[in-house]
């Protein structure tokens, strides 16, 4: 019921983006929400957010509520993991949140709600870079012992400057683009990539979220990966 209430509303906001889009607006693209142990009981969704507005605008908050199967709240979590949260018209960006779930709550679990909003005002705009060469691959021996799962990519900096404070967050897909898995990497403050050069990136993915797919039939197949900078406006 939750998850319809929410349709409803959504389709009642996109028929207001259509008839009125004198603004940035945020609107849920795509979403994927899961509930497991990854060393502890906790509730995941990962979102696939755009600007479907013709303004500018910023990712600014969220809300995850859970329920159980009479839709009474077992608990919510208003920390939303936001990146490259500056938004273009039609731009997109990938967010997660999670909520901690406490013992014998994570077998109760039956729905959820999510909930993102933006504003219109930004002290910073989001500069995209050129991402390429993605690739994911499973079991890449580490040594005799042990195999990692690796998410594969390259930053290009085509620009005449050095480029400092790079951020890249990337999701982890299956073949139709339901989003398994987003996490976020950064050079630091004290790291630039110079002008003309690339840097690639090896992150490695979740292996408690590996377990979880592969014990329910999920299959990764790609990655999509944002690299990025804030510039002060």
């Amino acid at each position: 019921m939750k998850k319809v209430l929410a349709v409803i509303l959504s389709l009642v906001l996109l028929l207001t983006v259509s008839t009125s889009l004198a603004a940035g607006k945020i609107n849920v693209e795509k979403e994927n929400f899961f509930a497991l142990n990854a060393y502890s009981d906790y509730a995941y969704v990962f979102a696939k957010i755009k600007n479907v507005g013709n303004k500018p605008i910023k990712v600014n908050a969220g809300i995850l509520e859970v329920f159980d199967a009479e839709g009474e709240n077992i608990t919510s979590s208003d920390s939303l993991r936001s990146y490259a949260e500056n938004l273009e018209p039609d731009e997109y960006t990938y967010v997660y949140m999670s909520a901690k779930l406490e013992d014998g709550q994570l077998e109760k679990v039956d729905d959820y709600l999510l909930t993102v909003t933006g504003k219109s005002d930004s002290d910073k705009t989001t500069k995209r870079l050129t991402v390429q060469d993605l690739d994911f691959k499973r079991n890449v021996p580490v040594n005799k012992y042990i195999t990692n799962d690796y998410a594969y990519f390259t930053v290009v900096n085509d620009t005449d400057e050095t480029i400092w404070d790079i951020y890249v967050v990337y999701a982890l897909l299956d073949d139709d683009d339901n989003i398994l898995f987003v996490e976020s990497d950064n050079l630091g403050s004290s790291k630039g990539l110079a002008a003309g050069s690339s840097i690639q990136f090896r992150e490695d993915i979740n292996s408690k979220f590996m377990e979880y797919y592969d014990a329910h039939g999920l299959v990764p197949s790609k990655i999509d990966v944002i690299a990025y900078v804030d510039v002060a406006n």
